[in-house]
């Protein structure tokens, strides 16, 4: 449990939390012929984050004109580019292939499914997922990662796959402080 959960637990005044809301366009005017004209030459290359804040759209707003403009970041891989993603994937992460080649994260990981590449991880032995659901609600995700030799991320990824959820334990000292400055906070 986080931070503003334990808060509105303890009863704590408002976090301004407000609730899940669609994000609001940043720019709700229509499209000028400069923001087009500089999507049309960003876009094969640049990532759409990246174009969403240089033009002050959201990324639904970029990823629609494009479409609309028939615009496509698909780009034919070269014989190279593929020795060298076959090369290099297991060594690195997505995002430093992506960045040496050029291409998006996402363009990488579909390569990689598309060449029919190995695993990048070993599967989970039964023995991993036995260890995981036993020690998993009460253990912080770092220990047991360390302890099955792998990331965190993967272990807090697998138990969310599978369905366990990690219980977190406030110590008294935590709950004094949150008590003291989160209303001050908030």
């Amino acid at each position: 449990m986080g931070i503003i959960g334990k808060a509105r637990g303890l009863g704590l005044e408002k976090d301004y939390a407000g609730g899940y809301r669609r994000q609001r366009s940043l720019n709700p005017a229509p499209w000028s012929t400069e923001e087009t004209n500089l999507l049309r030459k960003l876009f094969p290359i640049t990532p759409n984050e990246e174009i969403a804040e240089r033009i002050g759209k959201t990324l639904d707003a970029v990823a629609m004109k494009a479409r609309n403009l028939g615009l496509r970041k698909n780009q034919f891989w070269s014989e190279t580019e593929d020795k060298l993603l076959k090369k290099l994937y297991k060594k690195l992460s997505y995002d430093l292939l992506a960045e040496l080649l050029g291409r998006t994260k996402g363009s990488v990981q579909i390569r990689v499914i598309t060449l029919e590449l190995e695993s990048k991880v070993e599967n989970w032995t039964q023995e991993e997922i036995d260890f995981l659901k036993e020690f998993y609600p009460g253990t912080h995700y770092r220990v047991i990662a360390n302890k099955l030799g792998r990331t965190p991320a993967a272990v807090a990824a697998k138990a969310d796959r599978i369905g366990i959820v990690q219980e977190w334990f406030w110590p008294e000292s935590d709950i004094r402080k949150l008590k003291q400055f989160y209303p001050k906070l908030t």
